[in-house]
């Protein structure tokens, strides 16, 4: 089956717009206007009877376009200011602990399988548990990492999480994330089905006893 192909044909420019001069007074009066209104905005914060008056003559013609809006300044004075982030706007790694302090992790190996970018390497080791092995090394390969938040969807004990609220970090060398500092890293946050599994400030679910005990 062939593929249609659509010519768009652009609009030939007039003979104002072929100089580009009346473009680019209206880009300079576009720019103008805005800083004028961000001035007269920051200028008459602290005087909100003025700010008022100001605002409606928003409604008069050309003038009204150089009033200050309500937003005001849109610029982030960063990294004094900070962006509110979105609830579930993927941040750095961290690793969950229970409350005895040990990992939830049971290097089950689906965090590093799901990963697109291959960058999780875990080291297995053996544990007090049968059936239950612990982490001996759990690294992020930070420069390789794309953030898709596959490793937290795949990770069946909810071991690790993608909301620690830390967007920026700076290096000089390539950072490969370690255990250590997943574990210790942001604020410990616990959601409310955590006591489902026993974890965070619930503690740890005990083995059932078995019989004879």
């Amino acid at each position: 089956m062939a593929i249609g192909v659509i010519t768009v044909r652009r609009k030939p420019l007039g003979i104002l717009e072929s100089t580009y001069v009346v473009e680019i007074v209206r880009g300079l009066l576009t720019t103008g206007g805005q800083f004028v209104r961000n001035f007269l905005y920051e200028w008459t914060r602290r005087l909100p009877r003025v700010q008022k008056f100001l605002q409606g003559l928003s409604a008069v013609p050309l003038l009204g376009r150089l009033m200050p809006e309500e937003r005001g300044v849109v610029t982030i004075d960063y990294p004094y200011e900070r962006t509110k982030l979105p609830p579930n706007y993927r941040t750095f790694h961290r690793l969950m602990l229970h409350t005895d302090g040990s990992v939830r992790c049971t290097a089950c190996m689906l965090c590093a399988t799901n990963c697109p970018s291959q960058c999780i390497h875990i080291v297995a080791s053996e544990t007090e548990e049968e059936i239950e092995k612990k982490p001996e090394r759990y690294d992020i390969d930070i420069m390789r990492c794309v953030f898709c938040g596959y490793c937290v969807e795949a990770c069946p004990c909810d071991a690790i999480r993608m909301d620690s609220g830390i967007v920026d970090e700076a290096y000089y060398d390539r950072r490969v994330h370690d255990m250590n500092l997943l574990m210790g890293r942001g604020e410990k946050i616990y959601h409310e089905y955590d006591s489902v599994f026993g974890y965070g400030p619930h503690g740890k679910k005990e083995k059932p006893a078995g019989p004879g005990h």
